[in-house]
């Protein structure tokens, strides 16, 4: 008897074709392009957020001009390029958010000035003190006129209240000024760390009110803005 009879007739499945294989090798490798492709796009994207962000190369370049430029147009040329530095937003501003920092640099400053001169106060008398009462009110005067100024730069049609802006700076760069003639006036001894504070608000606005102008000016005939 023969126990392997009919064997010879079991037949094994026939394996895959190789064009199949072929199909399938190209799904993988065209699935493998595609998310590669999206991390690149992705990849792309975050570099150039980040580098928009960073405000970095000739971006960083370009304002650093407008900086020098407008600076350019001051009588105190080194103060004003210090004094911007300072500012987080100078180097990605225009030339009017430029004339509105200037401002409002000197302001603070005039601020500071006016409470150096209220502690001064506590120890001065007789003629000093006078003097000292007068000076306040005149960097207090300042200081309105400076926040007014700021107030109209902020707008978008400033260029055309730059006669008020004109009157307000000119004024604000009067009263320091005035301030040191009334310690003279009254023949005493001005302190000297306030007089040289007095004196770097002057050149502060004197700065201020050149770059306005300058700003003003130069917009009137091609426009500079970014």
């Amino acid at each position: 008897m023969n126990v392997y009879k009919g064997y010879d007739k079991i037949v094994p499945s026939p394996p895959a074709s190789s064009h199949e294989a072929k199909k399938q090798r190209r799904k993988k490798a065209l699935l493998a392009l595609i998310c590669s492709t999206v991390l690149l796009i992705g990849l792309i994207y975050a570099c150039i957020q980040l580098t928009h962000g960073e405000e970095s190369g000739p971006n960083r370049i370009r304002s650093s001009d407008l900086v020098l430029k407008v600076c350019n147009s001051t009588s105190h040329h080194d103060l004003c390029m210090s004094s911007f530095r300072p500012c987080a937003g100078h180097l990605r501003a225009n030339m009017s958010e430029l004339a509105r920092i200037a401002v409002e640099v000197s302001r603070d400053e005039a601020i500071r000035v006016t409470q150096f001169a209220m502690d001064l106060d506590r120890t001065a008398a007789g003629n000093s003190l006078g003097a000292l009462e007068d000076c306040r009110k005149l960097l207090n005067d300042t200081v309105e006129q400076l926040n007014s100024s700021v107030s109209v730069l902020a707008e978008q049609g400033w260029k055309q209240r730059i006669a008020d802006l004109r009157t307000w700076l000119s004024g604000a760069l009067t009263n320091p000024s005035t301030c040191v003639e009334g310690f003279e006036d009254m023949g005493v001894n001005m302190n000297e760390n306030m007089k040289q504070k007095v004196e770097r608000v002057t050149d502060l606005v004197s700065n201020a009110l050149a770059i306005v102008s300058f700003v003003s000016d130069s917009e009137k005939s091609t426009e500079i803005d970014p």
